[in-house]
């Protein structure tokens, strides 16, 4: 993935600090950022550690999940799913796991039929392609 331009400008030596702080400022600015998250990305700017930002965002967020009780999963599908199929995995997701489960869902035709879902390390590969590798392997190890 590339850097977007304006996380490039914040952490190339080529742009002074001084610019770096104005053009910081003023996206800050515009987002009617307040004090305390406005003070926290002029330290990491100011300690040349922008380009952490997305780890320390990330982060962040797993900290929020934690403490409201949710996880984050990434499912994939073989084919488009209505909502009513894709809040009823959200559903059956949140008893399995014990926690109210955010998802991100991507179609990925590969799968051929089913869907994967990934939690933190955790795959549940529910899909043909999953199925038939499953297969392939207990028929090699007899």
């Amino acid at each position: 993935m590339r850097m977007p331009d304006f996380l490039r400008v914040l952490t190339t030596p080529v742009v002074s600090v001084e610019t770096k702080t104005a053009i910081l400022d003023e996206v800050l600015d515009a987002l009617d950022i307040g004090q305390p998250t406005r003070r926290f990305v002029h330290v990491v700017q100011q300690h040349y550690r922008m380009e952490h930002m997305h780890d320390v965002a990330a982060v962040y967020r797993e900290l929020v999940d934690r403490s409201l009780g949710r996880t984050r999963a990434r499912v994939e599908v073989a084919g488009r799913l209505s909502d009513q199929e894709r809040r009823q995995i959200l559903s059956e997701m949140s008893v399995v796991l014990g926690a109210e489960v955010v998802a991100s869902f991507e179609d990925n035709p590969d799968l051929l039929a089913g869907f994967r879902v990934q939690v933190g390390s955790k795959v549940f590969d529910g899909s043909l392609v999953g199925e038939v590798d499953r297969l392939s392997r207990e028929t090699t190890m007899e």
